[in-house]
């Protein structure tokens, strides 16, 4: 056998094994059982969103997914992708972090969220001071007034 058909040989054995098929590996979104990470952040979105009365529909728009798949996030059968994880953690103004902490640390991350509402006040105070109106602001600030049931 010459150089040339070696060489030739060899190509035709290398394409062999690379158009060689692979044994099909089972459905893994099917066969994989919900991790326990996967249930802890499900879990805590499902907190979350039951926290702010809101619906697995609007939560399911807000992330951009049908509320079946929010369902699945619940129930930690999918997992929330980071980029998901991120917006989930815009919407409900908490760190990464709490999806994935300890119940300990969420009892701490629960109390620190109750006892500092500032992106609550911030957004207050950039929607105020967009009201050029004196008289307006002067009635934006008595209905505050009304609501925490002090008089002006």
């Amino acid at each position: 056998m010459t150089e040339e058909n070696r060489t030739a040989s060899r190509r035709s054995s290398t394409a062999r094994q690379a158009t060689k098929k692979v044994p099909s590996q089972p459905d893994q979104a099917s066969a994989r059982k919900p991790d326990e990470i996967d249930k802890r952040v499900g879990a805590r979105l499902m907190r979350l969103r039951k926290a702010r009365g809101l619906s697995q529909v609007g939560l399911g728009e807000a992330l951009g997914v049908r509320f079946q798949q929010v369902q699945r996030y619940e129930n930690g059968k999918n997992r929330l992708g980071p980029s998901r994880l991120s917006k989930a953690s815009e919407l409900f103004g908490v760190k990464i972090e709490y999806f994935f902490a300890e119940e300990s640390a969420i009892e701490s991350l629960d109390s620190l969220e109750r006892e500092a509402p500032e992106r609550y006040l911030n957004r207050a105070i950039e929607l105020f001071s967009m009201i050029k109106d004196p008289q307006l602001r002067k009635s934006v600030i008595n209905v505050l007034e009304g609501i925490v049931g002090r008089n002006p």
